[in-house]
């Protein structure tokens, strides 16, 4: 059987090295585009919560510390008990657990926003979202930040697209009670 196809409006973008995929003119994108807004300001404050009592740095008083180079103190890991190891571990694993875990439900509203297609992994090149650039900015934040403006300027097309079909069908039917060949 043939594969039929026709056009979707689906524009590609190309982002680090992949690509987004999306009709930005679509209806139900805006639908699902803010509701997005909702369920990642809920991750946000989960993600806040779980990880506020991991925020800042390890309190080492009690284990064992070495100077690094900067003349910050550090924990000596070779000098750990193995109480403070495991406290160490587990910490970290906790931290990386949430992380994991916040990362992969956003990418997949994402994926829920923009189509099934797009591979999130790839256009933020398998970094975590809730990973800060070097300037502070959550790496999801730019992204939102670099897509604001093609929503913009869909917006703006979607919008005289649908005054040129307003003005065409007023035009038509003021011929039509006139009398006028179409």
């Amino acid at each position: 059987m043939a594969d039929f196809s026709f056009d979707t409006g689906i524009r590609v973008y190309p982002m680090n090295g992949s690509e987004l995929s999306v009709n930005m003119a679509d209806n139900n994108f805006y639908y699902r585009l803010l509701n997005m807004q909702d369920e990642l300001a809920k991750l946000e404050k989960e993600y806040v919560e779980k990880t506020k009592g991991y925020n800042g740095k390890l309190d080492i008083r009690g284990f064992p510390t070495k100077e690094g180079k900067s003349g910050a103190l550090s924990v000596d890991i070779e000098e750990l008990t193995d109480e403070q190891y495991d406290a160490v571990i587990n910490r970290a694993e906790a931290v990386i657990a949430i992380n994991y875990d916040i990362d992969q439900r956003v990418k997949a509203v994402l994926r829920d926003v923009f189509g099934e297609s797009n591979d999130f992994d790839a256009i933020f090149r398998g970094v975590n979202v809730m990973a800060l650039d070097s300037a502070g900015n959550r790496i999801l934040t730019n992204f939102m930040n670099v897509i604001a403006p093609l929503i913009e300027e869909a917006q703006s097309i979607n919008a005289k697209e649908v005054s040129d079909i307003v003005g065409n069908r007023a035009a038509r039917r003021a011929r039509n009670r006139r009398g006028d060949a179409v």
